[in-house]
């Protein structure tokens, strides 16, 4: 069933980031003809209460509830609206649930700020990178999160302070890109955000293709599976 997208009416906590700052989740429940599905999808419009979910490959009925996993944190949301056939619907946080991305919203209105409002939409995926200081040639080969065109998540306990430059290495397939990079975010304990600021407009665009690419390809591959139970 379609419908008007309605007056959410959030109170002062609700925080909506731009288009640009798109998240991927795990998405799964119950289509509307009655079959299991499960697949990575963008939110986007994010709040303390809810999100707007784009890219679905199955319709799903206005009421239908739905599991969401967003950096490793689940709940339960309940669609409140949707266009249809066309991919996009709205969730609510069931009660009692807590907000997956509630931690990205506290940070929103930070010094992270820049990090957060993205060109292009990030992915929660494996990804290869190496790292050097300035003073070091030595690297520190990880797998980083979150990436996009423009940047990446690093998970290290001991991050650098943000305003840090270091060295950049990572893989387009099967080709290996040399860069710089900079600390934007520093989470003690956690990990940084680094923004692929030595990189030239083309390789960052090559970059976003093949990570949207990729993506894709995982989410029919789900798509198809679900299918098959």
């Amino acid at each position: 069933m379609s419908a008007q997208l309605p007056d959410r009416g959030l109170d002062a906590i609700k925080l909506e980031l731009s288009s640009a700052a798109d998240f991927t989740a795990r998405v799964w429940g119950m289509a509307a003809d009655g079959r299991p599905f499960t697949q990575d999808a963008v939110l986007d419009k994010l709040s303390r209460e809810g999100a707007l979910v784009r890219g679905l490959l199955r319709e799903i009925r206005v009421g239908e509830i739905i599991g969401v996993k967003y950096r490793q944190r689940k709940a339960r949301c309940q669609i409140v609206w949707t266009d249809g056939k066309n991919g996009n619907a709205e969730i609510r946080l069931l009660p009692d649930h807590e907000c997956p991305w509630d931690h990205q919203l506290d940070r929103a209105g930070s010094e992270t700020a820049p990090l957060i409002r993205r060109k292009y939409h990030r992915y929660e995926i494996g990804f290869l990178v190496e790292l050097w200081s300035t003073d070091s040639r030595v690297p520190m080969r990880t797998s980083a999160s979150d990436v996009s065109g423009n940047g990446c998540y690093v998970k290290t306990l001991v991050p650098p302070p943000a305003g840090t430059r270091l060295g950049l290495n990572f893989w387009i397939g099967t080709e290996k890109i040399t860069g710089e990079c900079k600390v934007r975010t520093s989470d003690t304990g956690l990990g940084m955000g680094v923004e692929f600021t030595g990189l030239d407009q083309e390789t960052k665009d090559r970059l976003q293709r093949w990570l949207d690419e990729s993506q894709m390809s995982q989410s029919s591959s789900a798509a198809a599976g679900s299918g098959d139970q």
